[in-house]
C-alpha cells in the first residue's frame, strides 16, 4: 500500500499545482463550457442573417430585349399566381441555412451590352439569354436552350442563379403537364420507369452518420492537443522551474513518480476530452444547428438520438486512447530542456496523429476490418464512426481496445523508463546514445516490462500486416506453410531473442531456461493430457450458448482448408511445433520474465494470457486462447522451465490438428463443435480433472532460477 500511497501524493500535488494554474482551467473548463456554444450560437445567427440579408435584397437579372423581358415577366407573374392558388410563399422552398427568394425581388433590366462585361462590372447579378430568342406571333412556343451568366464568385450573384433556375424548371414542368393534357395524356406517360428509394435508416442513423464523419476526427484532435499542456508543465515546466531535482531526491521511486504525473496528465485529458464531448452534443442540440442538419438531410433525420444513447460507450472507447497518447506526451516532453523546445517536440506528435484520423475520416467506406482494426489512432476514428451508426461488432470493439490498450501499457512503461533515466533527467543530450547504444546498456537479469510490452505492441500490428497481405484466395498451402513459419521465426522468436540480447539480460533468467522442479514434470504432463478435452468442452459450450461465432466464415474455412492440406508431417511441424517454440519464447520467455517484476503471480498470468489470446486475433475464441495463455504461464512460472510450457503448448497444437485429419479422433475428444459426432461421456470430466491435478502438483513444484 505504500507505493500506491506515494503515487497518491505525487499526483495530488501536481494535480493541485495544475488547476492552480489558470491555463488549465481555461483549456479544461471555458474553452470547452463557453466557445463551443458561443462559436456555435455566433456562426448559426449569422448563417441566418445572411439568410435574411439575401432574402431582403432585390435582384438584377438581365435581358437583350424587350421580347426577352416580356417572356420573362411572364414567368414571373405565372409563377406567382400558382403560388397564390397553392396558399403557399412563392419559390421554391430549401432546406438549411440557403436563401429562398420570391419572384417579385427581381428587377427586369433591358441590356444589349454583352453578358460578361455586365456580370464582371457588377452591374448585373445574372443575365439570361434564350435560344431560340422568343417573338410576339409564336402560336406553340418551341423548345428552348435558356442560358444563366453569373459570377459564381459573388454570393449576391450564385443565390440569384440558383433561385432563378429553379423557378424555370418549375415552368417547365408546368408546360409539359399543359402539353400532355391538350393530347390527353397524364404526366406518368413520361416515367415508365419511376424510380422510389426507400430507406430504411432510422433517424438516429441518418444523423449519427453526419456526426460519424465529423466527431472522430474532432475528438481525436480535442484529446491530442489537451494532453500537451499539462505533459509539458509536468515535465519541461518542473525543469524550468528548477524543482525537478528535488523531486527525483524524494524517497520514492522513478516509476511511482511518473505513475503519479502520468495519472495527473490522462485525468486532465479524460476530463477535457469528457467536457469537449458534452458541450458539443448539448450545443447541437440546443444551438440550432440539429434542426438545420435535419432540414438538409431530410425530415426524419435526427442527429440528437443516437447521440445520447452512444455518448457513454463513446468516452470508454476514448479512455485507452487517452492513455496512450498522455504517456507519448509523457516520454517525448521528458527531453525537452523549456517549455518552448517542448512545444517544438509536440508539432510531429500531433501530426502523426491528426494524420490517419483524417484520413479515415475522409473516406467513409473504410470498416472496421483487417488491418485497419490494429492501426493506432485509425482503429479508434473508424470504431466511433461505427458507434455513432449503430454498429456494435463485438469483435471489432474487442480487437479495437484490445490493440489499443497495448499500446497503451507499453506506452506508459516506456515513459516511464526514459524518465528515469540520467540523459533525460539532466537533458544531456552528449549522453542520449546510452538509450540506445547496446555497449552502453548496464548488464541485468531480466528484460524490463517496458522493453517486452514495446516489442509486443511493435510486432502486433506487423504481424497482422504479414499475415493479411500473404494469405489471400488464391494462396497455396505450401505457400500458407511458408507465411506462418516466417511469421512464427520473424515475428516471435527472432524478436524474443533479440530483445534479450539486446538489454543484455540473463538469458537463463529471461527464457527460463531451466531444468523443471520435482512435481512439475507430472503436473505438466497432467495437464498435457487433459488441455485438449477442456479445450473442446468450453468450445461446445460456447456453441451451445451462441457464443462461437465468426464474423468472416469465409476466411476461417480457407485458413482450415490450407492448415489441413498437404503432408502431415508438414502440418505439425509448421501449425504445430513451431508455435509452440517460437510463441514460447516471447510470451512466456521475455514477456513472463519483463512483467514478473510488475505484476503479482495472478495478475501476471492471467495479462499473459490475455496478450497471447489477443495475439490469435479471433475474438470468438479469445476465452479459449486466453485460458491456454494463462495455463502455460502458470506452467512456467511454477516449474522455471520454458521446456514444460513448450511440450503442453505443442501437445496442444498436435492433438487439435490431428482432429482435423482423423475423425474418429476428433470423435473421441469431442472436438466436433456441432454435436454430429458423439463424443464418450467420460472424456471431459477425465480431461478437467488431469488439469485440475496438473495445476495442484505444480503448485507444490518450487520454482528453480527464475527469481520467484
Amino acid at each position: 500500500m505504500a507505493r500506491f500511497q506515494r503515487v497518491w501524493v505525487v499526483f495530488r500535488k501536481d494535480l493541485i499545482d495544475a488547476l492552480r494554474d489558470r491555463r488549465t482551467l481555461v483549456a479544461m473548463v471555458i474553452v470547452p463550457v463557453v466557445l463551443y456554444p458561443l462559436l456555435m450560437v455566433v456562426v448559426v445567427q449569422a448563417l441566418k442573417l445572411e439568410k435574411e440579408r439575401l432574402e431582403r435584397q432585390h435582384y438584377r437579372i438581365g435581358v437583350p430585349d424587350a421580347d426577352h423581358e416580356r417572356w420573362l415577366r411572364g414567368l414571373l407573374d405565372e409563377e406567382i399566381a400558382a403560388a397564390a392558388s397553392a396558399s403557399a410563399p412563392a419559390g421554391v422552398p430549401h432546406g438549411g441555412f440557403r436563401a429562398r427568394l420570391d419572384p417579385d425581388q427581381y428587377e427586369i433590366v433591358v441590356s444589349p451590352e454583352r453578358p460578361e462585361r455586365l456580370i464582371l462590372e457588377s452591374r448585373l447579378h445574372v443575365v439570361l439569354r434564350l435560344d431560340p430568342p422568343p417573338s410576339h406571333d409564336e402560336a406553340i412556343p418551341p423548345n428552348r436552350r435558356v442560358m444563366l451568366f453569373y459570377d459564381a464568385a459573388e454570393v449576391a450573384s450564385n443565390v440569384a442563379q440558383e433561385n432563378l433556375a429553379d423557378l424555370i424548371d418549375e415552368c417547365s414542368r408546368r408546360i409539359i403537364d399543359e402539353r400532355l393534357a391538350d393530347h390527353g395524356l397524364e404526366h406518368d406517360v413520361l416515367l415508365p420507369l419511376e424510380i422510389r428509394p426507400l430507406s430504411l435508416a432510422s433517424p438516429a442513423k441518418l444523423g449519427g452518420s453526419l456526426l460519424g464523419q465529423i466527431m472522430p476526427f474532432l475528438l481525436v484532435i480535442i484529446t491530442v492537443t489537451g494532453a500537451i499542456y499539462p505533459a509539458i508543465d509536468l515535465t519541461a515546466g518542473e525543469r524550468e522551474r528548477g524543482t525537478l531535482e528535488t523531486l527525483m531526491a524524494a524517497p520514492a521511486p522513478i516509476m511511482q513518480i511518473v505513475a503519479g504525473k502520468f495519472l495527473v496528465i490522462a485525468a486532465i485529458t479524460l476530463a477535457i476530452t469528457t467536457l469537449n464531448l458534452a458541450s458539443i452534443f448539448l450545443t447541437v442540440r440546443f444551438g440550432g444547428l440539429a434542426e438545420a442538419i435535419a432540414q438538409r438531410l431530410g425530415e426524419a433525420a435526427d442527429v440528437t438520438a443516437l447521440s445520447f444513447r452512444v455518448l457513454p460507450i463513446v468516452l470508454l472507447t476514448m479512455v485507452p486512447f487517452v492513455v496512450f497518447f498522455s504517456a507519448i506526451m509523457l516520454a517525448v516532453c521528458s527531453f525537452a530542456r523549456s517549455f518552448k523546445e517542448a512545444q517544438n517536440y509536440m508539432m510531429p506528435v500531433v501530426i502523426v496523429a491528426i494524420l490517419p484520423a483524417m484520413i479515415v475520416s475522409y473516406m467513409p467506406t473504410l470498416s472496421l476490418t483487417g488491418m485497419l482494426a490494429v492501426t493506432p489512432v485509425a482503429n479508434i476514428v473508424a470504431l466511433i464512426r461505427e458507434l455513432f451508426l449503430g454498429k456494435y461488432d463485438v469483435g471489432g470493439i474487442v480487437l479495437v481496445l484490445g490493440s489499443t490498450c497495448l499500446y497503451a501499457a507499453a506506452a506508459v512503461l516506456g515513459a516511464a523508463r526514459l524518465y528515469g533515466q540520467e540523459a533525460v533527467l539532466f537533458t544531456d543530450v552528449g549522453s542520449y546514445k546510452a538509450l540506445f547504444h547496446r555497449r552502453l546498456i548496464r548488464p541485468k537479469l531480466l528484460p524490463p516490462a517496458s522493453v517486452a510490452l514495446l516489442t509486443l505492441a511493435v510486432m502486433f500490428p506487423v504481424q497482422f500486416y504479414w499475415q493479411s497481405a500473404l494469405v489471400t484466395e488464391t494462396t497455396s498451402a505450401a505457400g500458407f506453410r511458408w507465411v506462418i513459419l516466417g511469421s512464427q521465426v520473424l515475428f516471435f522468436a527472432a524478436p524474443a531473442l533479440l530483445v534479450t540480447w539486446f538489454v543484455r539480460a540473463d538469458w537463463r533468467a529471461t527464457l527460463s531456461l531451466n531444468r523443471p522442479a520435482p512435481h512439475a514434470v507430472p503436473g505438466a504432463l497432467l495437464i498435457a493430457a487433459g488441455i485438449v478435452p477442456l479445450a473442446c468442452l468450453i468450445t461446445r459450450i460456447q456453441v451451445a450458448v451462441g457464443a462461437l461465432s465468426t464474423d468472416n466464415p469465409a476466411m476461417q474455412e480457407l485458413q482450415q482448408r490450407l492448415i489441413g492440406d498437404g503432408n502431415i508431417v508438414l502440418m505439425v511441424l509448421v501449425f504445430g511445433i513451431a508455435p509452440a517454440i517460437c510463441e514460447e519464447l516471447m510470451f512466456r520467455g521475455v514477456l513472463l520474465a519483463g512483467l514478473r517484476d510488475v505484476l503479482r503471480p495472478l495478475a501476471l498470468c492471467v495479462t499473459v494470457g490475455l496478450l497471447f489470446g489477443l495475439f490469435h486475433m479471433m475474438v470468438e475464441k479469445l476465452l479459449l486462447t486466453t485460458l491456454l495463455g494463462a495455463l502455460l504461464a502458470y506452467v512456467c512460472w511454477r516449474s522455471g522451465s520454458i521446456l514444460l510450457s513448450m511440450f503442453v503448448h505443442g501437445v496442444n497444437n498436435t492433438l487439435l490438428l490431428l482432429c482435423t485429419r482423423y475423425e474418429s479422433l476428433a470423435a473421441f475428444f469431442g472436438a466436433d463443435a456441432s454435436g454430429r459426432l458423439e463424443s464418450p461421456a467420460w472424456v471431459a470430466p477425465v480431461g478437467v480433472a488431469c488439469v485440475a491435478a496438473g495445476l495442484m502438483l505444480l503448485r507444490r513444484s518450487a520454482s528453480r532460477g527464475t527469481g520467484l
